[in-house]
This record gives structure tokens, C-alpha cells and sequence, in this order.
């Protein structure tokens, strides 16, 4: 199976001098196209640090990370554009990730724009990109559980919390890309609204069943549902790594048996 994107070695640190910190020591991953790979981990463990290296966002201090087999080094290596290109991101608060001003059609179509002004259109064929994007932001709108007759021409504060979530898992996946990290994508959504978020991530996966998905979370009942494979993370090391089934009933670690008693309580 393909591997999408993987990193070997990497080592980050943050502050200078007697503050330096190591937050990540040598962390190796990788993620293989149409899996689900949880990073899980409490706050501090480095998995935020991690993705955000991933996505080009921040640079490792060591080791190498590549994307469909390019190296990603810096903002004009071909594997920073590729990933760049597609890549989608889904952020924990979904409200402060939408532009009030922008009607929910807008909003998932602003990746077909970027990619346009990207590729050298003009301004006016960035504005005449709606009706040839109309097709693809409703079905985005489709499969994340969305009628778009509805939906398409409202604004975020015409949404619930989980229907805003849903509007950019839309947005992050318009455009088909072969990456999408969801960072925390829970943590602002009422319980309610997981279930709605959990069958949107399931429809995503089945409209596009070669897309890599990287959910970074510390619901160990979201990912239950997600995740093909889980990486557990403590203090910015992996402490264990295995198949999500395996990880969750049967841990090795005793860092992974602590979350998961916790998660049980």
C-alpha cells in the first residue's frame, strides 16, 4: 500500500538557552494511503507538534519528513508544494475557521480558489470559479451528512457547532486531497454532535477511499471509531504503536493502560 506521507528521526526543540526544550525525541511515522491514523497522547505529549511538522506548518530541528516520496524541506522543495497542494486541515474550533462574512458554499469552495490563484489565474477567474466548483462543494457538502439546498447559502452563525465542523470536513476534502489531519476535532463539539462528526469522517473515507486520514485526539472514543491504527505519544516520544483493535484492548505500555483506564472512568 502506499505511503503518503512519513518522517524518520524527527526532533524538535523550543526557547533558547537554559530554556531549550526537547518536545520531540526522534519520533519515526508513517501513513499509508486510505488508512486512519490516530495520534493520541495527553496535553504536552508533543502530537500537536508533530502534525503541525507534518503539514509543512513548522520545521523539524532534526530528521526528514516526505510526502508521496519527495522530501519536504522548506517553502520551495516540491514536497512542501505537493503537500501544500493536497493537503486538507479540519482545526478543533470550527467557528473561528470559518469567516463569518462567507456564505457556507463560499467558505468549501476557498480551496478550488487558492488552488487557481496558485496555479496563475487571474482575480476574475478566481470569481468566476463558482459555477464550475458548484458541483464539487455540494457533494462535499453530501457526504459529510449536509443537504446543500439548505445549507449552501447560510452563514456560521446560522450553524450548530457540529454543523460548523461538518462545513469544514467539507471544505478540507473539496478538493480531493491525498492528506487530511484533524486536529482535536472533538473538543468544541457537544456530545451530541460527535456522532454527527464521527459518521461525517466515516462518509469522507468512503467517498474517497484512497485519501490518508491523521486524527490527533485524546477521545479515546472517537477513535475507536476512526482509527485503523493508533501511535501513542508521552512526553514527545511514541511509547507504542500498533493496530487499533490491538493498542486499545490489549496495550502494552503502561502510559497507553493509564489513558485507557482513564477514558473508562
Amino acid at each position: 500500500m502506499t505511503i503518503v506521507a512519513q518522517g524518520h528521526a524527527i526532533a524538535k526543540w523550543f526557547g533558547k538557552g537554559a530554556n531549550r526544550t526537547q518536545v520531540l525525541h526522534d519520533v519515526d511515522f508513517h501513513i499509508r494511503a486510505g488508512e486512519c491514523l490516530a495520534i493520541i497522547g495527553e496535553s504536552g505529549s508533543g502530537k500537536s507538534t508533530l502534525t503541525r511538522i507534518l503539514l509543512g506548518l513548522e520545521r523539524a530541528d532534526s530528521g526528514t519528513v516526505q510526502f508521496m516520496g519527495m522530501p519536504v524541506e522548506g517553502r520551495k522543495s516540491a514536497g512542501y508544494r505537493a503537500l501544500r497542494q493536497s493537503s486538507g486541515l479540519v482545526l478543533q474550533h470550527p467557528f473561528a475557521s470559518l469567516d463569518p462574512t462567507w456564505t457556507v458554499e463560499r467558505s468549501v469552495a476557498e480551496p478550488l480558489m487558492i488552488r487557481k490563484i496558485v496555479a496563475g489565474g487571474s482575480l476574475r477567474g478566481v470569481e468566476r470559479i463558482k459555477d464550475t466548483a458548484t458541483a464539487s462543494v455540494h457533494k462535499a457538502l453530501q457526504s459529510v451528512g449536509l443537504d446543500p439546498r439548505i445549507f449552501a447559502t447560510r452563514y456560521p452563525d446560522q450553524l450548530s457547532g457540529g454543523q460548523a465542523q461538518r462545513v469544514a470536513i467539507a471544505r478540507a476534502i473539496v478538493d480531493e486531497p491525498q492528506l487530511i489531519v484533524a486536529d482535536e476535532p472533538m473538543s468544541a463539539i457537544d456530545v451530541a454532535a460527535r456522532i454527527q462528526i464521527i459518521d461525517a469522517f466515516a462518509a469522507m473515507r468512503q467517498s474517497q477511499p484512497d485519501a490518508a486520514l491523521v486524527v490527533v485526539s485524546h477521545d479515546l472514543g472517537v477513535v475507536q471509531h476512526l482509527a485503523d491504527r493508533i501511535m501513542v505519544m508521552q512526553n514527545g516520544r511514541v511509547v507504542e504503536e500498533g493496530a487499533s483493535d490491538q493498542v486499545l484492548m490489549s496495550p502494552q505500555c503502561e502510559y497507553t493502560k493509564t489513558l485507557i483506564a482513564a477514558a473508562s472512568m
